[in-house]
């Protein structure tokens, strides 16, 4: 199951949005949508419009995003169940087929995706969905008594405000961890630790750390980083982030019942949301995380938004949209195209998000007016030459490369002109 398309009016910024979805380009790796655009553009109501079919724990963030009436008003502070229901008839989500889409029918029939597990055949045998944002906070203590994890796997899978619980994933890790320690005292070979193994993959190759969680003697999960053993509320704020959204979303697959036994929990059909899960992190590990996520779940559909050219750059073969707004302030998708990991990040800057400066703001109008002057001295034409000397010796005065370029223009000058050219 895969989404194909999407449809909304006059919700968020959009007064007419239809956005085609298409098929991935790279067999083996994941689908990826990518969202861009400035501020108030819509990226992540996009995302909150793709999720609220299957799920209404948002219904508070999406209704906020609602051009309303005064009627509608009305409606929806005295009955928020029938402003739920015109909402959804704002918006349309297309699936690739009616065969595949069975989760989508039941979730438009009625069920909700937090109790639907529990309610379904023992064999789940459904496309599932999850969401998760940079911006969500961890909460717990760390603290495990190998205790048997009671909530479902899909409760709040797509709740993209609600805090993750950091002693749920830790009670898990003990569990799959102990699993597997006992069925080694039997003789007996585990696989339980394969998710954990990932995780610990994933995170290394993220981080370029060696991480792995560590089951203490007093039965408290730590995580070592390049074998220092560190609580999870002591670790730094990226690696938290990446640590609590990636493990958590491993927990929830690896509680499923698949009803396809031939594939790994990784390996699984499902679609997930990620809103600007680059926050926190350093630009070294923004450009690690899309492909270390592209590679690890092959079959899932992939949707994020993101603010980071480092994140739009890091992958070939995703779809990137681009959006603006234009002159009535509505947002519109103005281009779509194909990410490649060969561009530079001052490509993606310029064609993702408009920025067309390599350096500051200041630096940038000394520069582009250095220039507008080293032309008209070329030409003859009268220039301020105190101007000239105050603006390259500002420049030159700079470090790194804008230095670089302002001498190599100086020098250029001076042999033009036969003269030196000194500054202060």
């Amino acid at each position: 199951m895969r989404i194909t398309r999407l449809e909304a009016q006059n919700i968020g910024p959009f007064e007419d949005l239809k956005i085609d979805f298409e098929e991935k380009v790279i067999k083996d790796k994941a689908e990826i949508h990518i969202l861009t655009g400035e501020n108030g553009t819509g990226k992540s109501t996009v995302l909150m419009l793709l999720a609220s079919w299957v799920d209404d724990t948002n219904q508070t963030n999406i209704g906020s995003r609602l051009r309303l009436s005064k009627e509608t008003k009305e409606v929806m502070v005295t009955d928020f169940e029938k402003f739920l229901e015109g909402f959804k008839s704002s918006h349309k989500i297309s699936f690739d087929s009616a065969d595949e889409s069975k989760l989508y029918q039941l979730i438009k029939n009625g069920k909700k995706l937090n109790n639907l597990y529990r309610f379904y055949p023992k064999e789940f045998d459904l496309c599932p969905f999850f969401g998760y944002s940079g911006y969500r906070l961890t909460k717990g203590d760390g603290i495990v008594n190998i205790r048997e994890i009671t909530s479902e796997p899909l409760e709040n899978a797509v709740n993209f405000e609600k805090n993750i619980d950091s002693s749920l994933i830790l009670d898990w890790v003990a569990n799959v961890v102990t699993k597997e320690l006992l069925a080694k005292s039997k003789g007996v070979e585990s696989n339980d630790v394969n998710a954990v193994q990932k995780i610990e993959k994933a995170l290394s190759d993220i981080t370029n750390k060696k991480i792995e969680f560590d089951l203490e003697d007093t039965l408290k999960v730590s995580v070592k980083v390049n074998g220092v053993s560190l609580s999870f509320n002591t670790l730094p704020d990226g690696l938290k982030s990446i640590i609590s959204w990636l493990s958590d979303l491993l927990m929830r697959l690896d509680r499923i019942n698949w009803a396809d036994k031939s594939k790994s929990i990784l390996e699984q059909n499902f679609i997930l949301f990620l809103d600007e899960i680059e926050v926190h992190l350093h630009p070294s590990w923004q450009r690690k995380i899309l492909p270390v996520v592209q590679d690890l779940f092959p079959n899932a559909q992939i949707f994020i938004s993101t603010h980071s050219p480092f994140v739009v750059g890091s992958v070939d073969g995703a779809r990137v949209y681009k959006f603006k707004l234009d002159e009535n302030n509505n947002s519109v998708l103005e281009k779509t195209y194909l990410s490649e990991d060969g561009h530079s990040y001052q490509y993606y800057l310029r064609t993702g998000f408009d920025i067309d400066s390599d350096f500051g703001i200041e630096n940038e109008k000394d520069l582009n007016r250095f220039m507008e002057l080293k032309e008209k001295i070329i030409k003859g034409e009268d220039v301020d030459m105190g101007e000239f000397d105050e603006i390259m010796n500002r420049l030159e005065n700079q470090t790194g490369e804008l230095s670089s370029i302002v001498g190599f223009e100086k020098r250029k000058l001076e042999k033009y002109l036969n003269k030196n050219l000194t500054t202060a």
